[in-house]
């Protein structure tokens, strides 16, 4: 046998290929960017693309809220603001910059144009603060995006370059903690892409390295439990890391960037390759025992637990790569580059692992005689249950499978942005703020098409637009709504003296008209973010509270039917976009992607059983043991109200593809114990006996792999723990009780 014959070189090598691979792990990215969640292939994907380009992106944007327990019009606090507001403003990847400090008036005067601006805050005379803060708060331009209802924080807004990456954000970033850095935290909360991206991207590499250290421990400590050796422990730990090293250097060397499910990467890798190290070495010591031969042991362990290793790490391949069938970005990446890892953990362990096993005498890896005898004990109990317990078995699974469907009818899919981010990080309590004092994150677009002979700026349009514009104003979920109304109602207010009660649209065409007459002298960059260049589309933008994408949902839906039955269907159409519509059309395509990947599993392993086992009932009993645990997981979910999204539908294909190699380990054993001449029932507690343990060692190994994600703050991830952990937990318990029982009811002595 060639491993056994160049099991020197063969280390070797691999310790070079990890010296390589640990410094293409070096150059891995990590990001954060919601866009790469949007579905790929759909039309209101596209038709957003294409309304961006007319107009700019909804979320280039930085906000940064300044707070006062007491109110923000003191001196102190707004000079901090107005300096701020001075030095964003030369920043990099800033075009523009608003607050309260900056914000002018102008009225019209007596006889024709408009008079300079002046400062809606005079900071330069602390005596008019007072009458100047009454006059701020009457303004509904100002309350509410400037400055809270409660006059206790002011805002001052970044507009950013449109779609930052990574390194800008994180270079803009530095700039405004540079600037904000003589103020407690507390003083000050930040939202926005830049933000977001370069937090969240800090916390996903703190969890990834987290997730690499706790993983490893927990391997060591479940293979000291196990073997009682530290030579047993150090193998298994060595093969695993070595298995991520060469992992994470292939996807440095490859370009691959890792995003919010990358944190699972450590968790996989390590427990897929611990199962293929469980087999293995349980395997080799038994029959080391058993002929005396530690190459005779090592050939047999491989053409047995090889080939079985071999058909589990396809199977659970082929789990992943149907994740390749979603049309979301990271949910495709994933299920490829998982694909990839969990074909070099079998690689690294049937080379590399049985090239140490073969090197060190048995009896220095593991402990074995005394625990032996009491797995053979407890697996010959459990043996002797499913053989005169068939019925109650049954009964079992019946109930089972009925509170399942209870749990899955539960299931939701009303996801929240808040409900995504990391659990007690400022970048969380900052979100929660803008949602309780401003208008939020989530933006609202609403495209406004308007038919030819038509323009915008004609006083037919701008009448169906302020009546839209209106009707979304009532909605108290929606704020911060603007327009190219905004613009005639400015001047409307700077045509009665500036009062705030004439912060209204035109009653009349004749004062459009004598307004249409100063319509040039509002500054371009203005106009153009509000109406493309040849006046055929206009936009109405707002923030929506992050209410759940079930109510947002029925706030689209209601503003679309008040467009088709209120507004002239001659002059104008709408149609509803932006990120927030497009990122909840996410879940359509999850439901689709997740029952598609998973048919093409069941087929995939479906065909795989028939060819390895040449007979249909097999097929059917390596299925049914592996269908129960994924309704366990269904009905977790609908239980604990945990909603369906992209994070969390990616737990069924892991579920799926990491439980069934459990059951070709038992159907594999179940085969060559068939094969040599026994009776079934003499095949079954062979099997148990030898594959019974390796199974439960593994799938603890599991369980506890995957409860480990509990300790992430990213509640996505928490749930994928929780869920896998019980998925496989259940899938242990359904191989060794239903497979014995379909075996006994469908297969033949």
């Amino acid at each position: 046998m060639k491993i056994y014959k160049l099991r020197k070189f063969i280390i070797g090598l691999t310790i070079l290929v990890v010296i390589l691979s640990g410094f293409f792990a070096t150059q891995v990215k990590f990001v954060f960017d919601l866009e790469r969640f949007f579905p790929q292939g759909d039309e209101d994907l596209a038709f957003f693309y294409e309304f961006r380009e007319e107009f700019e992106d909804d979320d280039n944007f930085l906000l940064i809220a300044f707070t006062d327990t007491s109110s923000i019009f003191n001196t102190k606090l707004l000079t901090q603001v107005d300096n701020f507001t001075k030095a964003s403003a030369q920043f990099d990847y800033v075009r523009q910059t608003n607050s309260i400090t900056n914000f002018k008036y102008f009225v019209k005067l007596q006889f024709g144009g408009f008079s300079p601006p002046f400062p809606a805050l005079n900071l330069n005379d602390p005596s008019r603060m007072a009458s100047d803060s009454i006059r701020v708060m009457k303004d509904e331009r100002i309350v509410g995006n400037l400055i809270a209802k409660d006059s206790k924080s002011t805002v001052v807004i970044l507009k950013t370059d449109n779609a930052l990456n990574p390194d800008q954000s994180s270079a803009l970033m530095e700039n405004v903690l540079a600037a904000l850095s003589d103020l407690p935290p507390t003083d000050y909360h930040i939202l926005g892409r830049a933000y977001l991206q370069t937090q969240l991207v800090k916390q996903q590499t703190k969890e990834f390295i987290f997730s690499t250290l706790i993983s490893a421990m927990l391997v060591s400590l479940v293979f000291w439990i196990i073997l009682k050796k530290r030579l047993g422990v150090f193998i298994a730990v060595v093969s695993m890391l070595f298995c991520l090293v060469i992992f994470v250097g292939i996807i440095g060397l490859l370009g691959i960037e890792l995003d919010l499910l990358s944190s699972l990467f450590p968790i996989i890798m390590i427990i897929v390759g611990v199962s293929d190290v469980v087999h293995l070495s349980n395997k080799y010591i038994d029959e080391y025992e058993r002929l005396g031969d530690k190459k005779a042991a090592i050939i047999k362990s491989v053409k047995e637990i090889g080939l079985a290793t071999f058909l589990t790490s396809i199977t659970t391949a082929i789990g992943f790569l149907t994740l390749m069938t979603s049309r979301i970005y990271p949910v495709k990446s994933f299920g490829m580059t998982a694909a990839l890892g969990v074909i070099v953990a079998f690689l690294v362990v049937i080379t590399f692992t049985t090239s140490l096993l073969a090197i060190f005498p048995p009896k220095q890896i593991a402990a074995r005689q005394k625990a032996n005898a009491a797995w053979k004990k407890q697996l010959f109990r459990l043996y002797t249950y499913t053989k005169h317990k068939g019925k109650a078995i049954s009964i079992g699974a019946l109930v089972y499978f009925v509170i399942c469907l209870i749990g899955m009818s539960l299931i939701t899919t009303d996801l929240r942005i808040y409900d995504t981010l990391p659990k007690g990080l400022k970048v969380t309590n900052d979100f929660r703020f803008f949602e309780s004092e401003y208008a939020g994150f989530r933006p609202f677009e609403l495209a406004v098409l308007v038919n030819d002979p038509f323009k915008v700026n004609d006083w037919e349009v701008l009448q169906e637009i302020n009546n839209i514009e209106r009707y979304i104003q009532q909605k108290e979920e929606i704020d911060g709504v603007s327009s190219i109304t905004a613009i005639y109602k400015t001047m409307n207010r700077a045509f009665n003296a500036d009062r705030s009660a004439y912060y209204t649209f035109p009653e009349s065409k004749s004062d459009y008209l004598q307004m249409q007459r100063y319509i040039d002298k509002v500054p371009s960059n203005q106009l153009s973010v509000l109406v493309n260049e040849n006046n055929t589309k206009a936009r109405i933008s707002a923030k929506v509270k992050d209410v759940g994408s079930n109510r947002i949902a029925a706030i689209t839906k209601d503003i679309q039917n008040f467009v088709n039955q209120e507004v002239n269907s001659k002059i104008l159409s709408t149609r509803i976009t932006g990120t927030g519509v497009i990122f909840d059309k996410n879940n359509e395509y999850i439901r689709e992607s997740l029952i598609g990947g998973l048919a093409i599993a069941f087929a995939a392993i479906s065909l795989i059983m028939a060819l390895l086992f040449r007979d249909w009932k097999m097929v059917i009993v390596s299925l049914i043991p592996n269908i129960f645990p994924l309704l366990f997981g269904a009905a977790l979910m609908g239980f604990f109200q945990i909603a369906l999204d992209a994070p969390t539908a990616i737990i069924f294909t892991i579920a799926f593809g990491i439980a069934v190699d459990d059951t070709i380990h038992f159907l594999s054993k179940y085969k060559l114990e068939r094969m040599s001449g026994k009776t079934m029932e003499e095949s079954l507690q062979a099997t148990f006996i030898e594959t019974g343990k390796a199974i439960i060692i593994t799938s603890i190994v599991l369980f506890f792999g995957f409860l480990i994600l509990l300790f992430s703050k990213t509640p996505g991830i928490v749930f994928i723990g929780l869920l896998v952990a019980g998925t496989l937990f259940s899938a242990v318990i359904a191989d060794l009780l239903l497979i014995p029982l379909l075996i006994r009811t469908l297969m033949k002595d």
